[in-house]
């Protein structure tokens, strides 16, 4: 972390002022930062929770933005959670992250918190579909 002066910013400067969801563009499982002995993955870097005036560099993917902090919390939690890193994992090919990767993630209401168990009962996925999901990836905190 550092700090910048505002007229350095160059791009995307409306978002400056906005709460941001980010993750960061290298997948660490295919980076070779995660040799996880169980198998599972991890599939993004931590997903930052970023405060109006905080900025990030290209390394990092703004998912979304907020005027709510509580908005942006729950998409946070909603791109912690497993079944959308696993929703993700469908796509990686290369140990970049991108926008296109996203493709098969729902936008849901981010007024409301979303956890694995509800994302499961909202999109009927049985218990051996669950159990698939949970042997593929890691919790995120």
């Amino acid at each position: 972390e550092s700090f910048i002066n505002i007229n350095e910013v160059t791009r995307n400067l409306p978002l400056v002022e906005y709460y941001k969801v980010s993750v960061g563009t290298l997948n660490p499982d295919r980076g070779g930062v995660n040799n996880s002995k169980d198998g599972k993955m991890n599939v993004t870097t931590k997903v930052k929770l970023l405060n109006p005036k905080e900025v990030v560099t290209e390394t990092y993917i703004i998912i979304d933005y907020y005027k709510s902090e509580e908005k942006a919390k729950n998409c946070s939690d909603y791109i912690k959670s497993k079944f959308v890193r696993f929703l993700i994992s469908l796509t990686l090919s290369s140990m970049h992250i991108v926008q296109k990767n996203f493709q098969f993630v729902p936008l849901l209401d981010f007024n409301e918190n979303w956890s694995d168990e509800k994302l499961y009962k909202r999109y009927g996925l049985n218990q051996n579909q669950i159990d698939f999901i949970e042997s593929k990836i890691k919790p995120m905190v």
